[in-house]
Formats: structure tokens, sequence, C-alpha cells
């Protein structure tokens, strides 16, 4: 019987508890191989102004490289118009393709979890 190859994927990723969790959980599932990660920022955040703040992308990014994964981040500006907010994640969606994955998600343990990338 050959193996089957997992999908391949990218993780929302919010530098919380949850995000690590769900990237365990998928990673010990073997379902999907996750292949980066995601998140966004506004533009314009202060320094020491919580995950999103300027030390925290310092933070995301010293997990993505501790999980040995690329952080791919989208940049959004504040106030963000939806119609912003959709256009940058469409353009994040198509990275995604480009660089091979299949799904994003914030879990892919169950069904549903993911969407088309």
């Amino acid at each position: 019987m050959r193996a089957v190859d997992p999908g391949r994927g990218w993780m929302s990723w919010s530098s919380g508890k949850d995000s690590a969790f769900a990237l365990h959980t998928v990673r010990t599932g073997g379902r999907v191989e996750i292949t980066g990660l995601l998140t966004h920022r506004h533009r314009g955040d202060r320094p020491g102004g919580g995950p999103r703040g300027a030390s925290g992308r310092v933070l995301l990014q010293a997990q993505a490289d501790t999980l040995g994964l690329p952080l791919h981040v989208v940049e959004l500006p504040r106030p963000c118009p939806n119609d912003v907010y959709e256009q940058r994640m469409t353009e994040a969606m198509a990275s995604a393709r480009q660089a091979g994955a299949e799904q994003l998600g914030s879990s892919f343990a169950g069904e549903g979890g993911g969407v088309e990338a």
C-alpha cells in the first residue's frame, strides 16, 4: 500500500495559544503539511502595542523562526475599509497558491477546518 502525501497549507497565525494548539494538532494529524504562517498587522501600530505592535512583529517573527516556517504578513491601514482588507487577503491567498499551498486555515483537524487557497 502506498502512503498518501499530505496536502500543503498555510496556517492563520495570531501568536497566541489557540494558534499554537491548532498548529500542534495539524502537525500531529498528518493530513496537512503546514508550509507557512499568515498574519496581518496594521501600519502605524505603536511599539509595545500588544501582539500587533512593533514589538509584536518581533515576537511573531521569532515564533515563526522557532517553528521553522516562513511568516507572511499582510499589511493593513488603520482604519481598514473592508474592500482593502478583501483585496490584500486575496493577494495573500494568491501568494499561498504560488507557494504550493492548497489550503489556508486556523485548524485543519476537523471537517471543513480549512479553506481552499
